[in-house]
């Protein structure tokens, strides 16, 4: 995790000085991103044609937690 955001954790109300949004608008903004994150997801394994196993391959470089 980044410094930025156990602070806005351990401190929501500096959100709004930090960011420009209050800690519910990024609370939202974050669960709407994971929302289309996995729309997105679900419509390209539907496209996709595998060529190696789920789960095989490179690691995430970032996580959605």
């Amino acid at each position: 995790m980044s410094y930025t955001w156990d602070y806005i954790q351990k401190n929501p109300k500096q959100t709004k000085r930090l960011l420009g949004i209050n800690h519910e608008q990024l609370s939202q903004l974050i669960k709407q991103a994971k929302l289309l994150h996995r729309q997105h997801q679900e419509k390209n394994q539907n496209q996709k044609v595998r060529l190696i196993k789920p789960g095989g391959g490179a690691s995430q470089k970032l996580s959605l937690s």
